[in-house]
């Protein structure tokens, strides 16, 4: 009984030693001494040759296990998908690797510095939207009525539109993920407090509040934006997918809102319906742009493939019913083929850019292509003068620019499959199933996405 006993206890301490290990928590720590490099992106990879092969790097982190245990994660592109290879380091081989990075950076990057890439992307955005828009809305609310915008309060919340973030930045890493939702905070932020504003107060809502919404709603997805951006390592491109399916995702709230309610959006509780829909559909946006970036790697110019698809899928049904007579379209009609078109034109912007790298310099090419397009058709719908025909041609321009930039563009493949036709023959079907009542395939077709 005793050995029995022994062997018991022996087995209980195996298995909670086992799950000791297994639930054993990794914390990231950074690639630098001085705590700024979290993450090894790929453009570092290819200019410093940190890992190699430097073809199919993706990505690098660093993770302690414990005091004298680390973990090497490095993202991988390959055949079948991108794949994660995990290396377990021992004090000494960390201590080799960051010596090796500083010697590899050294003398033209201080690799113990800080990482403000982002840093003018954030300052620039931040001075144009108070200029443009959180200037005149601090202005209205601090006004005596609320309602007329004055010249003095306006020129100095736009100059500390810049001042504030430039010193708060000063000393601070600012990535350009983190830089790119902060920004994208500034702007739909202010959405957000209208339509939170438009949810509580419905038709009652004043101008005084509905500003003063805007501005806490800005003020607080731009912080949030650049602490989760910084947090989290995310990149430039990553960021841009989570922007756009978040404003996409709030006017599609609001589409949809029209589409259920018609033409009854005026009063108190048309504009609560079309203001929680459009805070429920931004927020669905953001979780559906997150699967997005976890399923591939993005980039920025990936990115501005997927606005660009976003825009074109939006305007393509309005386009259609411009050359028509609209006098006898419903409300709802209208606005439900906009969602559609949007929802289409981003489902297409994802498979575009699924299993390819498109350069830097290719998000311009495609903007550009597709912006002279559109002037293109504006030209000849001058030609051909005829108010219906506006629409068509400006957008059948605009895509057409869209494809010759994706013609001019020169991505990299990625490692995840763009697509794969699978033709199968079977000729004992002919055979058998000549013999047989019950019917037996002779082949198959199957694309994989």
């Amino acid at each position: 009984m005793t050995a029995i006993l022994r062997s018991v206890l022996i087995a209980l301490l195996l298995c909670a030693a086992s799950y000791g290990a297994y639930a054993q928590i990794e914390r990231q720590i950074s690639f630098d001494e001085a705590g700024k490099i979290f993450v090894v992106s790929k453009s570092m990879n290819d200019e410093y040759k940190w890992f190699e092969p430097v073809e199919t790097f993706l990505e690098a982190r660093l993770f302690k296990m414990s005091d004298s245990a680390f973990v090497l994660e490095i993202l991988r592109r390959a055949d079948q998908g991108n794949e994660r290879e995990r290396r377990q380091l021992s004090m000494v081989e960390m201590a080799a690797l960051r010596s090796r990075m500083q010697t590899a950076a050294a003398p033209s990057v201080d690799i113990g510095g800080l990482d403000q890439s982002g840093r003018s992307t954030l300052l620039w955005g931040s001075t144009l939207w108070s200029l443009f828009y959180y200037g005149t809305a601090v202005s209205i609310v601090f006004s005596s009525d609320g309602s007329v915008s004055s010249a003095p309060t306006y020129l100095i919340a736009g100059g500390l539109g810049y001042f504030v973030p430039a010193l708060l930045t000063q000393n601070a890493n600012v990535t350009a993920g983190a830089a790119s939702l902060a920004v994208g905070g500034m702007f739909q932020g202010a959405l957000h407090g209208w339509a939170l504003g438009g949810l509580i107060s419905g038709s009652n809502l004043s101008s005084r509040t509905g500003f003063a919404l805007s501005i806490l709603g800005g003020v607080s997805e731009t912080v949030a934006g650049y602490v989760i951006g910084s947090n989290t390592g995310i990149s430039e491109g990553a960021a841009g997918v989570i922007n756009t399916t978040e404003f996409y995702g709030a006017a599609g709230g609001a589409l949809a809102a029209l589409t259920i309610m018609g033409n009854v959006t005026e009063g108190d509780a048309g504009i609560r319906v079309l203001s929680g829909l459009g805070l429920v559909g931004a927020a669905g946006g953001i979780l559906l742009g997150n699967e997005i970036i976890k399923s591939q790697h993005i980039t920025n110019s990936d990115a501005t493939v997927y606005a660009l698809t976003g825009a074109l899928g939006l305007g393509l049904p309005y386009a259609v019913l411009s050359a028509v007579s609209t006098d006898n379209v419903s409300t709802r009609v209208i606005t439900g083929i906009g969602l559609l078109g949007a929802a289409g034109g981003l489902y297409l912007g994802t498979r575009l850019i699924d299993g390819l790298d498109y350069r830097e310099g290719d998000g311009s090419t495609f903007l550009l292509s597709t912006l002279a397009g559109g002037v293109i058709g504006v030209g000849i719908a001058q030609l051909v003068d005829s108010p219906r025909a506006i629409g068509p041609l400006v957008w059948a321009s605009a895509a057409g620019g869209f494809l010759i930039g994706r013609a001019l563009a020169r991505p990299d493949a990625e490692g995840t499959s763009m697509g794969k036709l699978d033709v199968n023959f079977n000729p004992l079907g002919l055979v058998l199933g000549a013999r047989s009542n019950v019917p037996m395939p002779i082949g198959s077709v199957t694309y994989r996405f």
